[in-house]
């Protein structure tokens, strides 16, 4: 079982694995798959990070590289020990002026 720091590392360092492990045909074709999906779900929809040996770390490193990308930080986020991800609203609502 993978720890929830090791988990860490891979999302936050997604971009000293990516390059790596887009040179393999089946990590690349798994994680363009993956990163389709995740730009896909809808607001509320939740995919628990979970898959068998090596797949587990290519999901990291692609929910890591998702992230980062085109601000989809704002969007999503992922829970305190990195097994979940959720898709948050499009857009974070502007504040609304209370008059008064």
């Amino acid at each position: 079982m993978m720890t929830p720091e090791i988990r860490s590392d891979l999302i936050k360092h997604s971009d000293e694995y990516v390059h790596a492990l887009m040179t393999d045909k089946e990590a690349s074709k798994y994680m363009l798959k993956l990163y389709n999906f995740l730009a896909e779900m809808q607001p509320g929809q939740r995919m628990n990070l979970r898959a068998d040996g090596e797949k587990l770390r290519w999901m990291l490193v692609t929910v890591g590289e998702f992230m980062r990308s085109e601000g989809h930080w704002r969007c999503y986020d992922l829970n305190a020990d990195y097994t979940k991800i959720r898709r948050t609203e499009l857009f974070p609502r502007p504040r609304k002026k209370r008059l008064g």
